[in-house]
């Protein structure tokens, strides 16, 4: 087996999979295509991102088209001591000429013609963060394939491993697709399920899913290659979509149940962070980091805190309650619910603010559920429930 092969990915996710094209027999890694630098921090300095220091520490890399820089095998050393030692021991298996493109769009014909003159026959894509124009897809021999974190089709779009936690699934997976113009809709080559442990968080599934991308590619690359692999349509009447995770969504809203609280603050780790404001409405604004459920006492109300002490602290919801257990103000630590009431002033009849007494509340239903998550758990009811 011969390949030429564009990898295009961008976050720590897609690293994995880099790695196994760097180390695969045959495969000859001729351009990297990732996300450009973006504003991150409270300085707001532009950010390289994973995959950009990974390639940059695999070895000498020159970046070309508008605004060419070519990066020095001094200066990729010097990122290297601050990268992934293991890309490092690769290297030897990566020209140190590879381009590195960082466009902000692929739709412009500049765009796709430098794509082109990389004479690809396969692109790899994983976690990349942009869609790939038709003009795009046709250029490699063996077109683009897709690595998504889910079973499609369930889950198409920008958050599928949160949404799934949201959701309840039992069990998640890694899809093998052949890319089309639509937004993860192609037919599916390979796949492997993974399970969703009962206290996993998003980013222990993200790290779960992104090792067994790896695997997946590593397993089919070469039966890709021969053509050996059945590309299976989706069957559209079962896809359901994963929208991107945002800030607004956040605060625990005490008027849904128990269960659903606790898999929202899993799902919502590492971000955005689920919180409640304890007091009400501009109150203290309390992140959950671990939760777990437990029974409200009767006569509680929604949001009320109805015990505070070394366990934990119980929260009644619309149907049973949710214990904090580990717990951070913004910009402090994390530290255990106990440790934290030694030094803060919350007591037993205290109410957390309810979505619907601030802005949060426009986007629910009356049934104290979100619409997307409604959706999701009508969806759950036909997919998987054991690994």
């Amino acid at each position: 087996m011969s390949l030429r092969v564009v990898f295009a990915g961008t976050p720590a996710f897609s690293l994995p999979t880099w790695r196994a094209l760097l180390a695969a027999d045959g495969v000859e890694v001729v351009g990297v295509y990732t996300g450009p630098e973006r504003r991150a921090g409270r300085g707001r300095a532009p950010r390289m991102n994973a995959v950009k220091e990974a390639a940059l520490a695999a070895g000498a890399v020159t970046v070309d088209g508008a605004g060419a820089v070519t990066v020095t095998d001094g200066a990729a050393q010097k990122l290297a001591a601050v990268t992934d030692g293991a890309a490092r021991k690769i290297s030897p298996q990566m020209s140190p000429k590879i381009p590195i493109f960082q466009p902000e769009s692929l739709r412009d014909e500049a765009a796709v013609e430098a794509l082109r003159r990389l004479r690809p026959d396969l692109m790899v894509v994983v976690a990349f963060g942009l869609l790939l124009p038709a003009a795009a897809l046709a250029i490699p021999r063996l077109g683009c394939v897709n690595l998504h974190a889910s079973l499609l089709p369930r889950w198409r779009g920008a958050a599928p491993i949160a949404r799934a936690i949201e959701a309840g699934d039992a069990v998640s997976g890694v899809s093998l697709m052949q890319m089309d113009a639509g937004l993860d809709t192609g037919p599916v080559l390979a796949a492997a399920r993974v399970g969703i442990g009962a206290h996993d968080t998003a980013g222990d599934l993200h790290d779960k899913l992104a090792e067994q991308a790896a695997r997946l590619l590593a397993e089919n690359l070469r039966p890709l290659a021969a053509g050996e692999l059945t590309a299976t349509p989706q069957d559209q009447a079962r896809a359901c979509h994963a929208p991107k995770l945002t800030k607004a969504e956040a605060q625990l809203d005490w008027r849904r149940n128990a269960v659903a609280l606790e898999r929202q603050v899993r799902a919502f780790q590492p971000w955005p962070v689920a919180f409640a404001e304890v007091g009400g409405v501009g109150g203290l604004r309390l992140r959950a980091l671990r939760a777990a459920v437990g029974a409200a006492p009767a006569g509680a109300r929604r949001g009320e805190i109805v015990a505070a002490n070394a366990d934990g602290i119980v929260i009644a919801a619309g149907r049973g309650a949710l214990t904090l257990t580990v717990v951070q103000r913004p910009g402090g630590r994390a530290m255990t619910a106990g440790d934290f009431l030694n030094g803060a002033k919350i007591t037993v009849g205290m109410r957390c603010a309810v979505a619907a007494d601030g802005a949060a509340g426009d986007a629910k239903t009356a049934t104290g559920d979100t619409a997307e998550t409604v959706v999701a758990e009508t969806v759950a009811a036909e997919s998987p429930t054991t690994p």
